[in-house]
């Protein structure tokens, strides 16, 4: 809007201009004593009136649409829209994630399937499953065995329903857990092809062969680990 009324500014006082440049050039020392040396007067030239009407007209009319007005405004909101809707989409990504997540190592901690304690978090539908996080993703997994102590079998049997994959892989080498004897005092890499990812885990040895009282999950693998 302010350039339209500089323009408008402009086309007003053209011609008067021009007349004030005509007079103090008619009355200099050139225009007194050699008169036919000056040129054409400025306020006898048409293309003068002609700038000055499309200035005043193109700026009053400019002035006068209400849009010229508003012409901030829809921007503003458009950046305001957009500011939204990426948020909103920011928040649909995340609702997304939180739902989908088993609350296993590595995801987004899932709170509607976890009760809150002072050091971790209880999964609602085990109890022996203790969830620790940081800032809002799982870190890890501690199953607890005890008091009643069970197998590196039996262990693997529960890592198949922690992650709802049977063909949970073991070891580098991805052995199926039918061929993976595993010793309830070492650590694994354990790779799931349901999804396509690397976790390790850390058996804690009961007493007894090849029992275990706790058993770890961690995401992605774990160099000194078997």
């Amino acid at each position: 809007m302010a350039g339209y009324i500089m323009f408008l500014v402009i086309g007003l006082g053209l011609i008067p201009f021009a007349f004030w440049i005509d007079k103090v050039n008619a009355n200099s020392t050139i225009g007194k004593e050699h008169p036919e040396k000056l040129k054409k007067p400025l306020h006898k030239r048409w293309w003068m009136y002609l700038i000055a009407v499309v200035l005043v007209v193109g700026s009053v009319a400019n002035l006068a649409d209400p849009a010229t007005y508003r012409s901030s405004k829809p921007k503003s909101h458009r950046l305001a829209s957009d500011k939204e809707m990426q948020k909103e989409y920011k928040k649909t990504v995340e609702d997304r994630e939180n739902a989908e997540s088993q609350n296993l190592p590595g995801q987004k901690l899932n709170k509607n399937l976890a009760n809150k304690g002072e050091s971790f978090w209880t999964a609602k539908n085990d109890k022996k499953v203790h969830i620790f996080a940081y800032d809002g993703k799982v870190t890890a997994i501690k199953y607890v065995l005890k008091p009643n102590i069970q197998s590196t079998v039996t262990c693997q049997s529960i890592l198949e329903k922690l992650f709802n994959d049977k063909n949970l892989k073991y070891g580098n080498d991805k052995e199926n857990s039918n061929d993976a004897l595993l010793d309830n005092g070492s650590s694994y890499n354990l790779y799931s092809p349901a999804r396509k990812k690397w976790y390790w885990i850390s058996f804690s040895a009961a007493d007894g062969k090849d029992m275990v009282s706790t058993f770890s999950v961690y995401s992605g693998k774990n160099s000194d680990a078997k």
